[in-house]
C-alpha cells in the first residue's frame, strides 16, 4: 500500500488504511508494546472489561492475570493473532477473548461490560461525528456505574508544536476535516514508512465528547512517557450514570 502524505477525505479509506497498516506492522508493534499502562489498574475490580483497540494484547494479559475476564477488539486481525500468542506465551488464555471488529459497531448486547479500556485508539477515528458515534456505542454496551478509561494524544506535545501553523493552515484550506488531523509515520525496522491517521486532541474537546455521549467525567489528566515537560496524552476517567 502506498503511504499517504495527508488524510484522505473518505473515512472508509482511512479505516481501510489503518487496518492494512496495523496488519503489516503487527509483529514489530507487538515486540515494542509490552509494558501495560498504569491506567489499566483503574479496572482491576471489574468482572468483565472491554479492551477497545486492544492491539497486540498487553492490557488483555495484564487484566486477565489479575483475574478480570477481558474481551479485546481490534480492526486488524493480525494484531489479534499477536494478542493471543502473547496471552498463550504468558500462560493465560482462559480469561482472554478477542473479536475482530471496528469500534463503531460492537457485536455485543446492551449493558454487559463493567469497564471499558480505550487506550490510544479513539484518536485513530476520523471526524468528531464518528468519534461521538464510537463513544455512544461503548456507552450502550456498558453497565450503569461502569467505568471507561480513554487516552488520546494531545495536540500540545513538544514534537507537534512546530507543526501547529501547518495544522491550522490545512484546516483553513479544507485539506483535513478538523484542526488536529494529521498522519504520523511508523518507521519499520525493514525500512518502510507507514503513515497512520491521528486526530490530536485538546483536553476540553475530549471532555465535551464524552459528556455528549452520555458519560459523567470524573477526571482528566495528562501522562508523559518521554517528554519531561509536556504531556503526551490526555487520559479521561468517566462513568455511565
Amino acid at each position: 500500500m502506498k503511504p499517504l502524505s495527508k488524510p484522505s477525505k473518505d473515512p472508509v479509506k482511512v479505516f481501510r488504511e489503518l487496518k492494512e497498516i496495523f496488519d503489516q506492522i503487527a509483529g514489530e508493534y507487538s515486540g515494542k508494546r509490552r509494558k501495560p499502562w498504569r491506567e489499566a489498574d483503574l479496572l482491576l475490580e471489574a468482572k468483565l472489561v472491554l479492551d477497545s483497540g486492544c492491539g497486540s494484547g498487553r492490557h488483555l494479559v495484564y487484566l486477565s492475570k489479575s483475574g478480570v475476564e477481558v474481551v479485546g477488539i481490534d480492526l486488524a486481525p493480525n494484531m489479534l493473532k499477536e494478542a493471543l500468542k502473547y496471552a498463550e506465551w504468558r500462560g493465560d488464555l482462559k480469561r482472554v477473548h478477542v473479536v475482530a471488529c471496528d469500534m463503531l459497531h460492537l457485536p455485543f448486547r446492551d449493558g454487559i461490560f463493567d469497564g471499558v479500556l480505550m487506550l490510544a485508539s479513539l484518536h485513530h477515528i476520523p471526524t468528531s461525528k464518528l468519534r461521538l458515534e464510537c463513544l455512544k456505542e461503548h456507552f450502550r454496551v456498558m453497565k450503569r456505574e461502569g467505568t471507561i478509561v480513554v487516552s488520546v494524544w494531545t495536540i500540545l506535545q513538544l514534537r507537534f508544536l512546530m507543526k501547529l501553523p501547518k495544522l491550522l493552515l490545512d484546516k483553513l484550506l479544507g485539506r483535513v476535516w478538523e484542526f488536529g488531523d494529521l498522519y504520523v509515520p511508523w518507521r519499520s525496522l525493514k525500512g518502510r514508512t507507514f503513515r497512520r491517521f491521528y486526530h490530536l486532541f485538546r483536553r476540553a474537546e475530549l471532555k465535551e465528547l464524552l459528556e455528549e455521549a452520555g458519560f459523567k467525567v470524573k477526571r482528566i489528566y495528562g501522562t508523559k512517557f518521554k517528554d519531561p515537560i509536556f504531556s503526551e496524552n490526555h487520559v479521561a476517567v468517566a462513568v455511565k450514570p
